[in-house]
């Protein structure tokens, strides 16, 4: 597996340079260990954190939405911005690889690398939030709108990688499927539930317990299936190579000979 990062500079009279090799070798388990604690960390301090503010004392808010795994531009979206994107590049590590060896999915293996880096993008820019307005224009009253979209978009994307998924080999089948499964639950399933949760309770606010407690399940679901779906990534980079390096190739930049004039 190789991710290369190279500069050639950028005139005629640049000196090339045989290519330098840095190796950072990636412990699967070390890894999903990490991700495991801290995504654990995260659940329980924000559900220690609301269970205080609302059954306790009030906690200040700059403490409070710091760790609010509801909240945007905070602790916990980085980290889910973060895991997006090591998933995203683990994906086109794959999508390379299978390239070079001219598979027949290999579009579909850089389609998965595409669509994490927009989850990962959205995670730390709130794209959806944009939707939410967009489509709550178009149908008031609706408390989560990027749902609908949303459970298109994966109707979609299940058709275009059906045959995609049925190709991929045993458990890396299984393992996708839990995590996809696990994720859309989350992201899809609990929102409607937070939904209907709304229009049925009283008071009619998200400034409860109750709520904070249910968003705790839906970004579990979310965080922990993502782990989950990096371990399969591993796994699989582990079963096709039999290690998980990442080779840096590196190029040194000579000055031309017109910048040494100058």
């Amino acid at each position: 597996m190789r991710i290369a990062a190279s500069s050639e500079g950028g005139s005629m009279d640049t000196v090339r340079q045989p290519l330098s090799e840095y190796v950072v070798p990636i412990s699967p388990k070390l890894l999903i260990r990490t991700l495991v604690i801290v995504v654990t960390a995260l659940v329980l301090v924000h559900v220690v954190l609301q269970t205080y503010h609302y059954k306790v004392h009030p906690v200040h808010w700059v403490l409070k939405d710091l760790f609010d795994l509801d909240g945007e531009d905070n602790v916990p979206s980085w980290y889910s911005g973060t895991a997006l994107f090591m998933a995203s590049a683990f994906l086109y590590v794959i999508a390379v690889d299978k390239q070079k060896a001219r598979d027949a999915f290999t579009r579909h293996w850089y389609g998965l690398a595409a669509g994490f880096l927009f989850l990962s993008l959205d995670e730390v820019a709130s794209i959806h939030e944009g939707l939410n307005s967009l489509v709550d224009d178009l149908s008031p009253g609706t408390d989560f709108p990027w749902t609908i979209p949303g459970g298109v978009a994966v109707a979609i994307v299940i058709a275009i990688y059906f045959k995609f998924f049925l190709r991929l080999r045993e458990p890396t089948r299984r393992q996708f499927l839990i995590s996809g499964a696990a994720y859309i639950a989350g992201a899809v399933g609990m929102e409607v539930v937070a939904h209907h949760w709304l229009r049925s309770a009283e008071p009619h606010t998200t400034d409860t317990l109750t709520y904070n407690l249910m968003s705790a399940v839906e970004e579990s679901l979310e965080m922990y299936s993502i782990v989950y779906f990096i371990h399969s990534l591993l796994s699989y980079m582990w079963m096709q190579k039999g290690s998980v390096p990442v080779v840096v190739l590196t190029e040194p930049v000579q000055e031309s000979a017109v910048a040494k004039r100058a």
